[in-house]
């Protein structure tokens, strides 16, 4: 356990440069969110280009790899006069409200703490990360390197090896840190993530509310759709990545702010280096900035640095011919076939019920009731809607069993979109609330 407080502990380090190098407004638990997330990116380029320029992974050549990129980064930070200045959300509060926010920062930090414990009672469970994430981590780790000749052998097809590579890069990094494959204490990784999102949420809650309480408030309700129960696969990365990515470009949008838009499209960069899903959540956020205001097509070209970021992959990708199950074949033929299944991809979804069916009740009608009306939510309204758009596109072109395929995968990509569906609805039953004539307008709606 002490080498993954270790790896934590790193990673928080290693983005912190990286975090200070956007001048935004921030407290300290949502830097250090931002810290880690940012952290994980920039070890798996590291270790992502060790293996390009062909030094084999060692304790020095990835230490003195990692310093170096930390370094450079701290001093563009510091050459742009970016320091530790922490800008909490909230101005001075009642004792009661600050007893308030302490009660519920507690209780998040109990599921936070609950969920860590389960997620490292024994070697982790999942299939798929032994089938996947998992199991190109420890391929990666003995062979030292990127073992491309694992990746492009066709036997291997079960491995998905196609799929992008930041978790099990940080998988690797892990067990090169303790010096020994690692596949117990590795969940507290999936943990971290999900704290991170956490952090990130609850500072842009007390900031759309002006209130500490419910800044805690917000971030204990939607905390457990953070939590994920996918620990060991690349769910709970992702549901941190295009959650900050997308929360953190509609307050850009709001304000106006270059930076904010900037550093959420660096997220959906490192989406897109987690997930194949992280592209067409790029396209769906594009979609979103462009149909969001007049000539909205103007700002969308703020969201480069996630093109950059996710170039080299993509680049790596089809240079060794890692083609993924969806991707492969006749797409058009297969696109075409599929249009006279809709109908049993309908009957499959409607047969596959989301998980928190309560939560998905709830945020839905909530949006389509109230957010209706506020024309500032339209580029998370317009994200989410496309994003499952294409999800549901990609079970009318699969190869798979259609069936077998929905109940295989349906449920769990849904919660990608969970935590800012759950963000927006909350916003807008506490905006209605703190309105004189709310009881009016709810009554009425």
């Amino acid at each position: 356990m002490g080498g993954i407080l270790i790896l934590l502990a790193v990673l928080l380090i290693a983005g912190l440069p990286a975090a200070l190098l956007f001048d935004v407004r921030r407290s300290a638990g949502r830097l250090a969110g931002e810290a880690f997330l940012l952290g994980c990116g920039v070890v798996s380029f590291v270790l992502l280009g060790l293996s390009v320029s062909g030094t084999p992974w060692t304790k020095l050549s990835v230490g003195i790899s990692l310093c170096a990129v930390v370094g450079v980064l701290a001093f563009l930070a510091a050459f742009r006069g970016r320091g530790l200045q922490f800008d909490p959300p909230t101005g001075a509060s009642s004792l009661a409200g600050r007893m308030a926010s302490a009660v519920l920062d507690i209780a998040t930090a109990a599921l936070v703490v609950s969920h860590a414990l389960i997620a490292t009672l024994a070697s982790i469970p999942a299939i798929d990360f032994w089938a996947i994430w998992g199991l190109k981590g420890r391929v990666f780790f003995e062979h030292r390197g990127i073992d491309w000749r694992f990746l492009e052998d066709a036997g291997n097809a079960f491995a998905h090896t196609g799929y992008p590579p930041l978790v099990s890069l940080n998988y690797a990094f892990a067990s090169i840190l303790r010096g020994g494959w690692e596949d117990r204490w590795i969940g507290l990784l999936s943990t971290a993530f999900a704290a991170a999102a956490i952090l990130i949420v609850r500072d842009l809650i007390g900031r759309e509310t002006g209130s500490r309480w419910m800044a805690a408030l917000g971030a204990n309700i939607l905390a457990p759709l953070a939590l994920s129960r996918w620990v060991g696969t690349a769910e709970p990365a992702m549901i941190a990545y295009s959650a900050a990515g997308l929360l953190l470009i509609r307050r850009g949008l709001r304000e106006d702010s270059f930076r904010e838009i900037g550093l959420g499209a660096i997220f959906l960069g490192l989406a897109i280096q987690t997930k194949n899903e992280g592209i067409t959540l790029l396209i769906a956020a594009a979609l979103g900035i462009a149909m969001n205001e007049r000539r909205g097509w103007r700002k969308v070209v703020r969201l480069w640095p996630a093109a950059v970021i996710a170039a080299p992959w993509l680049i790596l990708k089809e240079r060794h011919d890692l083609a993924t199950y969806l991707t492969s074949g006749p797409l058009l033929e297969r696109a075409l076939g599929g249009l006279g299944r809709i109908g049993t991809v309908g009957e499959q979804l409607m047969l596959n019920a989301p998980s928190q069916q309560l939560f998905w009740a709830a945020a839905l009608i909530t949006v389509l009731i109230v957010g209706s009306a506020p024309r500032r939510e339209k580029f998370l309204i317009l994200t989410l809607g496309t994003q499952l758009f294409f999800f549901v596109v990609a079970y009318v072109i699969t190869p798979l069993d259609v069936a077998w395929h929905v109940a295989n995968s349906w449920t769990r990509i849904l919660e990608q979109l969970a935590l800012p569906l759950g963000f927006l609805a909350l916003l807008l039953i506490l905006e209605q609330l703190r309105r004189p004539d709310s009881s009016t307008k709810i009554a009425e709606a």
